[in-house]
């Protein structure tokens, strides 16, 4: 049982607590980030700005983040990015979540996913957390560009997208 301001706001099994505590914290920057629009985003910091990897669950914007962060990126966060009105992002520093289907890719660069805790969300998928490395200093950058990841058959490719298009798909 967890506890937050004297009601239970948590009851679920040991390997089940830190994904639903997560849960619950994000639940909570939702409800109370106006005037921010939150977006479901990994957000790494380079030269000063923003990147942002945007995509459906699953897509791999973790897996992504966590190698950008190996290459010489800063790590802001793997899931919750906050846009202020006047357009600056901050990331929402979480330890990166990689869910099972991406654990033999992400060892190959971060061999001490294998020493992780395996814990159960609550929708059945398992996950590991990790200590992330190059972490950005906190604050707000201005957006730099955004990777939205589309899975598809083929070698991977960079498509650029018009700023209209881009809007469309960040409110969709």
């Amino acid at each position: 049982h967890v506890l937050h301001n004297k009601r239970n706001v948590i009851c679920c099994e040991d390997v089940e607590l830190a994904p639903s505590i997560k849960a619950y914290i994000t639940e909570q920057i939702v409800k109370s980030s106006a005037p921010n629009v939150v977006f479901h985003a990994a957000c790494l910091v380079r030269a000063n700005k923003g990147i942002h990897i945007s995509g459906r669950p699953g897509a791999g914007k973790t897996t992504l983040a966590l190698r950008l962060a190996e290459s010489g990126f800063e790590y802001s966060a793997d899931d919750i990015v906050l846009i202020a009105p006047d357009g600056s992002a901050t990331g929402v520093p979480f330890a990166p979540a990689v869910k099972s289907g991406a654990w033999e890719i992400v060892k190959q660069f971060r061999p001490d996913l294998g020493d992780a805790f395996t814990h159960r969300r609550r929708d059945g998928k398992r996950v590991r957390y990790l200590s992330p490395t190059h972490i950005a200093p906190p604050g707000r950058y201005p957006v730099g560009c955004i990777i939205f990841i589309k899975r598809a058959s083929g070698p991977p490719k960079l498509q650029p997208l018009a700023p209209v298009v881009a809007m469309r798909r960040l409110m969709a």
